[in-house]
């Protein structure tokens, strides 16, 4: 099986080429894709490519979200070269891409190939990062003496010279890994925390140039984040030109990341593999250790260090220090990335609650891994209530403005209840006004029938509510309801978004509640009462022109249950 794979696509009439070599490969438009492409045909997170013992295979991240291998629409699928892969989320527009293997050699790729003689070079360490990873998990902790020795040496292999066979704990060692866990904790900014624990590095090693690196999703690259260097005795750290960029060598750092695996060079000038590098002449650099940040099968970046002539070679010893710290930062940053998911689902997860019953959002919960995905804008067949107070201006005018503000929270207190029991969405208020949505993000067959029930519950809740204040004027409820296809999503900007539908079916409703419902009526558009034909008698009143609408509209006004020998009253 490749190592890699490539995805190739047309952005702005030319061709784009991004190389990956681990999964899963998030493809969409959010900025938190593996590969983000710039189109409104695409959902957020559309689909992914994942590796699989037999090979790279795309799937579908939604059941709605179309994803089609070369023309057959699929939701997960084994992909070969040549494979061209469509995604869509309507019937109109689309995003093509071509999966390709990229060949064993290419002249413009920058990495350097291995050569098989180990006699004459100088790389004297390397650690399998993912060996030490399951080592460590297994142990579960690192104990002294034989434990410790056992745990930092698991998957060294000495190419020159031997490694350093001393079980006896090293003090300042110890220090340093507290220092780095305290940096880990402190931290919730990314960048703080790779700063800090470059420092840590730097401190610990003085007098070499340390650089961690992470992966750039725009260029598919690992670009450097952040430098550090311990400052010679007796100089102070500049604020503004501290810490400052430097070049590093990418041929140390890109082969370290290939491999996978922790890398010690001791002597770079004289490695066959990196000696004809124009960056290990140019920076003079005699030594350097590079370990990838891996955590979990991923590697999320890297961290360098290097040391010129003036100062003394890394040993062994500061690489088995730094792949340590190198797992830990790794974890950190999965750690951090998980912390932010969590707090992004909780305000999603938060904003559904104040819209949805309970027990819609365990739905919705239990339906999909992520929320952004659920909360995207799609298209559902819905039904959209709205409720108005007839009169409540001309009240309001009367009553002190406490007065209003506390029965209008009674009233919508009520309301919300009514549309929650029928797994409806609430989705705002408006002065005196409530629109409520079935059908989305929960989809339902019967939102027709759900929204004209939650319409008499909201009519009787009124009716209890002047039971209660019978010295009060009393408040009637004028109702309109449509159904019809809308968009339903997260929409708005990026200061503030919320969940609402959009479409003409959303200004039926609305229109038929302000222009054509009587106080204690309900009516209804002619799409929801051939829903409804079965369930309710609905008596015509004729086509009623809408402002906004060139064609005249069928309304009906809710009479009564078919199965019901009393008819509703007005």
């Amino acid at each position: 099986m490749s190592d890699g794979f490539q995805l190739a696509y047309q952005f702005g009439g030319e061709e784009v080429i991004r190389n990956f070599d681990q999964g899963p490969v998030v493809i969409g438009h959010s900025d938190r894709c593996t590969l983000k492409i710039d189109s409104p045909h695409i959902a957020p997170k559309h689909a992914e490519v994942v590796r699989e013992s037999d090979g790279w295979t795309i799937r579908a991240r939604a059941p709605s979200y179309k994803v089609a291998v070369n023309g057959q629409v699929v939701s997960s699928q084994r992909l070969s070269p040549g494979d061209r892969i469509t995604l869509a989320t309507g019937p109109v527009g689309s995003v093509v891409l071509e999966f390709r293997l990229p060949e064993a050699a290419r002249s413009d790729a920058p990495r350097v190939a291995l050569g098989d003689q180990t006699g004459s070079t100088s790389v004297v360490a390397s650690i399998d990062l993912r060996e030490l990873a399951d080592s460590l998990s297994k142990e579960g902790r690192v104990e002294r003496g034989e434990s410790r020795a056992k745990s930092a040496h698991v998957g060294l292999s000495t190419l020159d010279s031997p490694l350093s066979t001393s079980h006896q704990p090293q003090l300042p060692a110890l220090g340093l890994f507290k220092s780095a866990g305290e940096i880990l904790l402190a931290n919730e900014g990314l960048d703080e925390m790779l700063q800090q624990m470059a420092d840590l590095i730097g401190r610990h090693l003085p007098g070499r140039r340390v650089a961690v690196c992470m992966n750039d999703l725009a260029s598919g690259e690992l670009l450097p984040r952040c430098f550090s260097r311990e400052t010679p005795p007796g100089t102070e750290r500049s604020l503004v030109a501290w810490p400052r960029p430097f070049p590093i060598s990418r041929s140390i750092l890109q082969e370290a990341v290939r491999v996978r695996r922790a890398l010690l060079v001791a002597s770079a000038p004289d490695d066959p593999r990196f000696r004809a590098a124009a960056s290990i002449r140019q920076m003079d650099i005699r030594s350097a250790a590079c370990v990838p940040l891996y955590h979990e099968g991923r590697i999320e970046g890297a961290v360098y260090v290097d040391s010129q002539h003036e100062s003394g070679p890394l040993s062994d010893r500061d690489l088995e220090v730094l792949t340590v710290l190198g797992l830990m930062v790794a974890a950190g940053i999965a750690q951090m990335a998980l912390r932010s998911d969590v707090a992004r689902e909780r305000t999603i997860r938060d904003r559904l609650a104040r819209y949805n019953s309970p027990q819609v959002v365990e739905q919705i919960m239990r339906r999909t891994p992520r929320l952004e995905d659920e909360m995207a804008a799609d298209e559902y067949e819905v039904s959209v209530l709205f409720a108005d107070l007839g009169g409540f201006t001309a009240l309001a005018e009367c009553w002190p403005a406490a007065e209003v503000v506390r029965v209008l929270n009674l009233v919508f207190e009520r309301w919300a209840a009514d549309v929650f029991a029928l797994d409806g969405t609430l989705d705002k208020y408006i002065g005196d006004a409530v629109m409520a949505v079935f059908g989305a993000p929960l989809r339902q067959a019967d939102h027709a029938r759900r929204a004209v029930a939650t319409a008499l519950a909201m009519r009787q809740s009124l009716d209890g509510f002047n039971r209660l204040r019978p010295q009060e004027p009393e408040l009637r409820v004028r109702i309109g309801i449509n159904s019809g296809r809308v968009i339903a999503g997260d929409i708005g900007s990026p200061l503030h978004r919320a969940y609402t539908v959009i479409g003409d079916a959303v200004n039926i409703a609305s229109r038929l509640e302000t222009a054509v419902a009587q106080p204690g009526q309900i009516v209804i558009g002619q799409a929801t009462c051939l829903l409804l034909q079965d369930h309710y008698l609905c008596e015509s009143l004729g086509q009623v022109q809408l402002r906004g609408k060139r064609q005249m509209i069928e309304a009906y006004r809710v009479v009564g249950e078919r199965d019901s020998a009393v008819l509703l009253h007005d």
